[in-house]
């Protein structure tokens, strides 16, 4: 058996487009192109293609399936001449002088276009499969031709890496759904183009293979003749699937909803038929029998399902079921002969089905006789009439709504529903199903390819502040140190290819931002430029320098004074500081850009009258929330409305207070109740907000016991009249991180749960839907839009980088609120009951990264988090359940503090 997938030459050049431009990755050294000059590689795209039928292409060997399950050639090594593809591109190479980058600042550098036209570099394309059953489209490049183009090695060097690759397309995992089992894995795979210029893929798969190898080997031969001719009319693609071998595969799918269910029993194997049409039909035959139907004989039946196969909506396969049932003829006149003669027999019968009843059919006909007595005498009627189908299609109905694979429509009957959005390397989910027919006992799904226009990002850069003051890392305790800090909003915008693309205006790059390749193959994201000391560079340092959470985002910069003590080759630093440059690598460009260099390095004094102002602030700002019941805390870092986008991630841990006390938290400047929080038994109190759009807050309020809302003015006059008043040894410890939103990730079901689990240099996003799948992305480190890739590595579904298990979320109300537990052995304790969004609501985080389910649960939503901003009366330190019975928590590990609060 064959599937076969085939693409319009319009669409598959569209692909290519798109692939060439998604692969292209800028080399990390310059090229000397023109002669004499040395540049960047700004960008890389494909203006022209022409695709050529390539015959006897290298020798296949014929693959089996062997009993261990593995896919190799067979024992005898014969096979067949198998062709192939070739794929002459001309290319558009976009190239930026060295010094045009140095010199751009925050704008951008001129470009200039090398275009190498058609001939040259040609791509050839294969089709094979591994020893998985997986097939394998290979692309490589015909490495004599671009030999003779005479360009720089750096050149040719991002040639090769956009025109080598292979994309796995496992079409026997997708479709072994709808085929019969033992099909997941593909035995051979081909590719050609026909005379139309239609791009065709062959797989082989197991299901009813010829035993002559002759007859298998000539197959190929046809295929990669010129004798085939695919006819797509307007689809953009066509899979094209043996009508038989599907009606099989629906079989085998439906054949365990015809359950035993006393004294309805279903014996045998179904037998199938496929009917071509508009829509294609699948009738499944099922042998049955209705056991002691009249006077301990059985009834026989045969059962019909039909499955007609549509495509109401994009994406979705549906089989509409009907239902029809044929008595066996011998069956039915032994049971009218039985009858005649024997008047009592209705009343054996009723007997043999115990209680005078009738089982199955007793509940179907129960809807039409109000009585067992009218049921058992009306039997012999019913059956002699024809009635009998009746109680079956009760019975089968039944159990067909009791089915979860199957849909209950509109106008009363069932359809089984399978969702095709077909996700693999190489189209990713751009093939869109749009229609299915039958014809010359195939079943044809064809539709639409909605490959976006290959439009590569560019790297714009606003908000640029060069390296500060030196300021105290916490104003609290001038021991930490002193720091300087700088930042820089990295943004994408269109780049190279808007112009050409068919939809205008571009409003968005299509290409994710990729970064830099390094000779080994490895990712380079930036480098530290012109650094004659290496201190803004330094390997050992135990803090990070540059915080790159991804683009776009905000690129954070700090140095710390005591590295000017680490090494004597930094003392220098000190009296002549110099700028801090970074050039980033990026398929949106290579960019460069300046940190102005920091002021003159001077140790903090104070005099004993500054020293007993601040010991005084820091103990005031510890204090006056059980002093005056109130306590202000001020958002430190950028107003949400200076960025699209911008959510505010608050979290605030007060200790000291007595058990069960409690605090609400208000928005300060709306007065909307945000939290209201209880002091566990370690008289801690633990809040995590997420405010973005229309409820961020420039400030939180936070009253202790039941104290009501007050405004900032009626605050200060509290606090005024009290400023006497004993100080308390209550701490509060406050973090704030701004989350800047990068991308959604849709889902057809709604999510009840999500895990973010590190691996290496990135990490697994895995969500569990309301069915119980489990979907898993993997998000490299550091994350760009459009980065996230379906990954089948699943890890342990849970609310991980979230401060609570879901098992302690008692839901209430319809906006997302909940009332967070402890997980006492005893009875459990209320910590807080939220009507904000928090970040223990299926959100999960790691250093650069913040993902939440959506309020519909449709979304998964990805932020990158900032370089947090910590102010308090004492060190943040993470906070971990404490104790076999999770009551309470304790806090762990110190963070690096920055400048603290104006509060």
């Amino acid at each position: 058996m064959y599937c076969q997938l085939a693409f319009s030459g319009d669409a598959f050049k569209r692909l290519i487009k798109y692939r060439i431009a998604d692969l292209f990755r800028p080399p990390v050294k310059t090229v000397e192109q023109p002669k004499g000059v040395q540049s960047w590689i700004d960008g890389m795209l494909v203006n022209g293609i022409e695709l050529v039928r390539l015959t006897d292409e290298q020798f296949a060997p014929l693959n089996e399936r062997w009993p261990d399950g593995g896919i190799r050639p067979n024992i005898l090594g014969r096979g067949y001449e198998a062709g192939g593809l070739s794929v002459e591109l001309g290319v558009d190479v976009f190239l930026a002088e060295e010094s045009a980058v140095a010199n751009a600042g925050l704008g951008q550098p001129p470009v200039q276009t090398l275009s190498i036209g058609r001939g040259p570099l040609t791509l050839l394309v294969r089709a094979s499969v591994g020893p998985d059953g997986v097939p394998l489209l290979r692309m490589d490049l015909d490495r004599v031709k671009i030999a003779g183009l005479g360009l720089p090695p750096e050149i040719l060097d991002g040639l090769r890496a956009v025109g080598n690759a292979s994309f796995p397309l496992d079409i026997g995992g997708q479709l072994k759904d709808i085929l019969p089992p033992g099909n997941d894995k593909v035995l051979n795979a081909g590719i050609t183009r026909d005379d139309r210029g239609a791009v065709v893929l062959r797989f082989e798969l197991p299901y009813q293979l010829s035993d002559s190898l002759s007859d298998r080997i000539h197959e190929w031969d046809v295929f990669f003749s010129a004798a085939l001719d695919v006819h797509l009319d307007d689809a953009d693609w066509r899979i094209d699937l043996d009508g038989g071998a599907v009606a099989v595969g629906l079989a085998a799918a439906i054949d365990g909803e015809f359950k035993n269910d006393p004294p309805v029993f279903f014996d045998g194997s179904p037998v199938t038929d496929f009917f071509d049409g508009d829509p294609a039909r699948v009738r499944i035959r099922k042998h049955g029998y209705i056991e002691n139907a009249c006077a301990g004989n059985d009834l026989g039946f045969d059962a019909f399902t039909y499955l007609d196969l549509s495509v109401p909506s994009e994406n979705l396969l549906r089989g509409a079921v009907g239902f029809t049932m044929e008595k066996d003829d011998v069956d039915t006149a032994t049971c009218i002969i039985v009858d005649l003669l024997n008047p009592l027999s209705v009343f054996l019968t009723a007997l043999d089905h115990g209680e005078g009843g009738l089982g199955a059919a007793e509940l179907a006909l129960s809807f039409v006789f109000p009585t067992k007595a009218f049921i058992a005498l009306g039997a012999i009627t019913m059956m002699i009439t024809g009635m009998d189908k009746t109680i079956a299609q009760h019975v089968i109905d039944g159990k067909l709504k009791e089915s979860a694979k199957v849909t209950k429509l509109p106008d009363g009957g069932f359809a089984m529903d399978r969702k095709m959005d077909s996700v693999n390397a190489l189209t990713r989910d751009w093939l869109v199903l749009t229609h299915c027919a039958g014809s010359n006992g195939r079943l044809l799904l064809q539709g639409a390819l909605r490959v976006p226009d290959p439009v590569l990002p560019r790297l714009d850069a606003s908000d640029l502040e060069g390296m500060g003051d030196w300021l105290l890392s916490d104003r609290c305790d001038p021991g930490k140190g002193q720091r300087t800090e700088g930042s820089l909003a990295l943004t994408l915008s269109p780049g190279h290819g808007a112009e050409a693309a068919s939809v205008q205006p571009v409003r968005f790059p299509t290409i994710p931002l990729k970064w830099g390749r390094r000779p080994d193959g490895g990712e380079l994201v930036f480098d530290v430029v012109n650094d004659d000391l290496g201190i803004y560079q330094y390997r050992f340092s135990l803090y990070q320098e540059v915080f790159v959470p991804g683009i776009p985002g905000v690129v954070e910069v700090q140095l710390d004074a005591h590295r000017l003590r680490e090494q004597p080759k930094f003392e220098p630093f000190a009296t002549k500081p110099y700028p801090l440059r970074l050039r980033f690598y990026t398929n949106a460009g290579i960019r460069e850009y300046e940190f102005a260099a920091p002021p003159k390095f001077r140790q903090f004094q104070e005099s004993v009258q500054d020293a007993v102002i601040r010991i005084n602030n820091c103990k005031h700002r510890g204090s006056s929330l059980v002093l005056h019941r109130y306590l202000s805390l001020l958002w430190l870092g950028s107003p949400a409305d200076d960025h699209g986008g911008v959510t505010h991630e608050w979290e605030v841990h007060l200790s000291g207070l007595a058990a069960g006390r409690a605090a609400t938290v208000w928005n300060q400047d709306t007065g909307a109740p945000l939290v209201r929080a209880f002091a566990d038994r370690a008289g801690r109190i633990d809040v995590s907000l997420v405010l973005r759009d229309g409820e961020h807050a420039d400030a939180l309020l936070i009253g202790l016991d039941d104290n009501p809302f007050v405004s900032a003015r009626q605050l200060r006059r509290i606090i005024a009249d009290s400023e006497d008043a004993p100080r308390s040894q209550a701490e509060v410890s406050v973090r704030q991180t701004t989350l800047v939103e990068v991308e959604d990730i849709s889902f057809d079901e709604a999510i009840v749960a999500l895990s973010l689990d590190e691996n290496g240099r990135s990490s697994v996003l895995t969500v569990e839907t309301a069915s119980g799948e489990r979907i898993a992305h993997a998000l490299p480190s550091p994350y760009n839009a459009g980065l996230a890739t379906r990954s089948a590595e699943l890890a342990e579904v849970s609310s991980r980088g979230a401060h609570a298990p879901s098992e302690r979320l008692a839901w209430r109300g319809g906006r997302r609120q909940f009332t967070l537990l402890s997980r006492r052995r005893e009875r459990p304790e209320v910590l807080a009951e939220y009507s904000a969004r928090s970040t223990l609501d299926l959100g999960a985080a790691r250093q650069d990264l913040f993902a939440q389910v959506s309020d519909d649960g449709l979304r998964v939503t990805l932020y990158h988090r900032s370089v947090p901003i910590l102010l308090g009366t004492h060190e943040w330190r993470e906070h971990e359940p404490v104790g076999a019975d999770g009551a309470g928590v304790v806090y762990e590990g110190n963070a690096d503090h920055r400048e603290t609060s104006r509060a």
